[in-house]
């Protein structure tokens, strides 16, 4: 009964969040939290994987509602509760503990964590490479993701060459993606190749401008 009632909360949280409506989506989010939290206390082993995603779901509407801060708690504890379960069962929650990862990054950037952005987006990355060494075909356009994201928060620590070389990556690999699914990927192409454009631009300008200081992504 629990579960359903929480379940219930998200999919109100949802109905919310497409009119705008972002404090009350938090408000649903945050009772389906407290709700599954209870049902981790009875029953750890088998809602503690919930418990996470209830808490990364509330730390997007958290996020939404400009509230930065409680957004990062919130996303913090969903990684840490999803590393446990991916020290147990690494196949299991891998997937789920680097979007989890990705996401605490995106909150880190809003409140100004740079450092902390970086961080997490190195690990995202790091993991979502493996997934994506064992399945290509399913996590490719997820390391490009994550690829990007990680350069933008490397960007914020203008560290502008580590940066380039991030996105230059996610591009390479989203440029095969559109080799062999045209029309899927392009908008998404077009999109890394501005932010490219705009960091190599922004890297030259520290150096000396008669100096070629990355090589173009081909």
């Amino acid at each position: 009964m629990g579960a359903d009632l929480a379940d219930c909360l998200r999919g109100y949280g949802v109905s919310l969040y497409s009119r705008e409506m972002y404090n009350d989506v938090c408000d649903a989010n945050a009772e389906a939290v407290n709700i599954t939290r209870t049902l981790c206390r009875l029953h750890p082993g088998k809602y503690e994987a919930d418990v996470a995603d209830c808490l990364c779901s509330y730390g997007i509407s958290l996020r939404d509602a400009k509230m930065y801060e409680a957004a990062c708690d919130a996303k913090a504890e969903a990684v840490n509760i999803t590393r446990k379960l991916c020290d147990l069962h690494p196949s299991k929650y891998e997937a789920d503990f680097a979007d989890y990862l990705g996401s605490y990054a995106i909150s880190l950037y809003d409140a100004k964590m740079y450092e902390a952005a970086c961080d997490a987006d190195a690990e995202a990355v790091g993991i979502t490479r493996e997934l994506c060494r064992l399945h290509p075909a399913r996590y490719e356009a997820a390391l490009a993701d994550r690829l990007k994201s990680y350069g933008n928060s490397l960007r914020a620590m203008k560290m502008y060459e580590a940066a380039c070389v991030s996105l230059a990556e996610a591009i390479n690999i989203t440029r095969a993606l559109c080799q062999l699914h045209p029309g899927k990927h392009d908008a998404v192409l077009a999109r890394y190749l501005r932010l490219y454009d705009f960091l190599l631009q922004i890297y030259r300008a520290t150096c000396d401008s008669n100096v070629e200081v990355i090589n173009t992504p081909c």
